[in-house]
């Protein structure tokens, strides 16, 4: 279950910030989440709740913000969001295609007191 330690992750990044800022409390995470990551939402949301226990983000709302994916074609330089098991170029039907996002997890926003 590698959704533990990216929960880990954002919430040590969330802290950090936190801390910079001097908040007492950390409300809510957002959390950008790419369609190609292969992380489970309802898993990451588990290991938040775990991770943070005992911490100033123990009762913080989580709000999962879904990515989505991109990629650029090789041979026409058209890009576009991929659709569902998509695997060809849209503009030229090529099939040597370089994603540009859409399998990042990361820390967007985060609410403080």
């Amino acid at each position: 279950m590698h959704e533990f330690s990216i929960a880990e992750s954002i919430l040590q990044r969330a802290l950090a910030e936190a801390e910079k800022h001097q908040a007492k409390r950390i409300c809510a995470l957002g959390i950008k989440v790419g369609k190609a990551s292969h992380i489970e939402r309802e898993s990451l949301e588990l290991c938040l709740r775990a991770v943070a226990k005992g911490t100033i983000a123990e009762n913080a709302r989580t709000e999962i913000i879904p990515l989505e994916l991109t990629a650029k074609c090789r041979k026409c330089g058209h890009t576009f969001t991929v659709q569902s098991n998509q695997q060809l170029c849209p503009g030229c039907g090529g099939e040597n295609l370089e994603i540009l996002n859409g399998s990042e997890v990361f820390l967007e926003s985060l609410e403080v007191d």
